[in-house]
């Protein structure tokens, strides 16, 4: 066990290998590839493979010193290591010559990182390294003490790049050309979500405006859909904003999408009757409900309330001076989204497995939304998180999703069935009547069946869920 003294410069180009190659400079050259299965503010484990051996390397500390202990291992414990790799594999050429006689390095990424070169120099002491002054020739900044430009954070994080500005995203919003890959990794988190969620906001107003114009079902379902992404962010994303605004429009929201949850909840009633014989003596009634909650949401939706609700949102989307900032709102967007997803998966594990036969409807309902957060979550961020375990893992909740959607539907249906029941005017109506009884008996056996899927799923997906888990812890910070 040894420490390692390095300087860290990141080169505009490797142009400077051709000058050195020119001037004569011993240079030795191999391609390495590195892998990380362990990584935290003070400690990384790391694999590296040069194409002659494998070495195993533990380092603790940041910045200029670090403890270091290094062992060559066999192929068979690189293969596994890599089953468990951090983040992308890292691939580079290192050129290594003695500059001042320090043992020094230049890596040429490729893959995902090509076009970032760095220059690395070691040194026997601090004071040496303190001393050392980078020659002319060498056009570099340094980034020895910037935790992102460590190899392991490149594994997680990818390359540092400048990120777009919030309002050339706002720009391609608006001309409908934005598309989620341009919010990268290192994009303060505050500037990414409110990307985000001028987004979102962008498509209600468009989905508003074309519901009151048509009564078009789609458009309403949209309008919905983009009031509930926008509410289970601000719910699920730690301390993004302040928490009094917070809580201001997570209720204002909460407001807003429950008095659309009526037509919303006859719409797809609708939908599941348009296959069945009982369509013919429940259509008149369930049209007629239908109608008036169209007209109720017109009210609503054309409301001085609303407008005003609105307009408060846009303002606090358009803080361009960070006034409505949380704690966490300067963390790096994959770092916050990461959190957001480890809270939510938790939540997920714990309220599963609790999850049994006994189990009321209502604790199925509860696990749907958080299903459906974390489905949010991933479908903003994916992008981001390439492992095949969390790919695996997101293909099994978006199943798991539906299932839990589909049993929330069928209960809602069945609460529409017996207020039918209990209509004077559809009480006169025998063959009405016998179809909700059938109906009803439908309905309790395709719940019953659903309940029992989403038990005999469960176990293999928090499986999945704890992988994922190990996956994201690093992106804390």
């Amino acid at each position: 066990m040894g420490f390692e003294i390095e300087r860290k410069f990141r080169l505009d180009s490797s142009q400077i290998l051709q000058r050195l190659m020119q001037e004569g400079l011993q240079l030795t050259c191999k391609e390495l590839e590195q892998i990380y299965t362990k990584i935290s503010p003070d400690k990384t484990v790391r694999f590296r493979y040069d194409g002659d051996k494998i070495v195993k390397t533990i380092k603790k500390g940041t910045g200029l010193v670090r403890q270091e202990d290094e062992e060559e291992v066999f192929e068979e414990e690189y293969k596994k290591a890599r089953k468990r790799a951090l983040g992308v594999s890292i691939k580079k050429k290192r050129y290594s010559f003695n500059l001042q006689n320090f043992k020094a390095c230049i890596d040429c990424f490729e893959d995902s990182l090509e076009g970032l070169v760095f220059l690395e120099v070691e040194f026997p002491t601090e004071s040496e390294a303190n001393a050392f002054k980078l020659p002319p020739a060498f056009e570099a900044v340094e980034v020895t003490d910037d935790p992102f430009y460590s190899n392991a954070m490149l594994a997680l994080y990818g390359w540092p790049k400048e990120p777009k500005s919030v309002k050339v995203l706002f720009e391609a919003i608006e001309q409908d050309q934005f598309q989620i890959e341009d919010i990268n990794a290192h994009m303060s988190a505050y500037d990414a979500f409110r990307t985000l969620f001028y987004w979102f906001y962008t498509n209600i107003k468009r989905h508003k405006q074309l519901y009151l114009q048509t009564q078009d079902n789609e458009a309403l379902h949209q309008f919905r859909v983009n009031l509930r992404k926008t509410r289970s962010l601000l719910q699920v994303v730690p301390n993004l904003l302040d928490p009094a605004i917070t809580k201001r429009f997570i209720d204002g929201f909460k407001q807003l999408a429950s008095k659309t949850n009526t037509k919303r909840d006859l719409d797809v009633f609708k939908e599941y009757l348009e296959a069945n014989p009982a369509r013919i003596h429940l259509d008149f009634h369930i049209s007629k409900n239908r109608a008036h909650e169209d007209e109720v949401l017109t009210s609503l939706l054309t409301s001085k309330a609303t407008d005003s609700f609105f307009n408060e949102w846009q303002m606090v989307i358009e803080d361009w001076e960070g006034f409505f900032q949380g704690h966490n709102a300067s963390l790096p967007f994959k770092a916050l989204a990461a959190m957001a997803i480890l809270i939510e998966i938790e939540a997920l594990i714990a309220k599963l497995k609790r999850l049994n036969e006994a189990s009321a409807l209502k604790r199925f309902h509860k696990i749907r939304i958080e299903f459906k957060r974390l489905r949010y979550l991933l479908e903003i961020s994916e992008h981001l998180f390439a492992t095949k375990a969390l790919k695996k893992a997101i293909k099994k909740a978006k199943v798991m999703q539906e299932l839990f959607g589909t049993l929330q539907d069928r209960d809602i249906q069945r609460s529409v069935l017996r207020d039918f029941e209990d209509e004077p005017i559809l009480s006169e109506d025998v063959e009405a009547v016998a179809a909700i009884e059938e109906l009803l008996v439908q309905i309790n056996n395709e719940i019953y069946g659903l309940k029992t899927e989403i038990l005999c799923k469960k176990k293999k997906l928090i499986k999945r869920l704890k992988k994922c888990i190990g996956i994201l812890e690093p992106y804390k910070i």
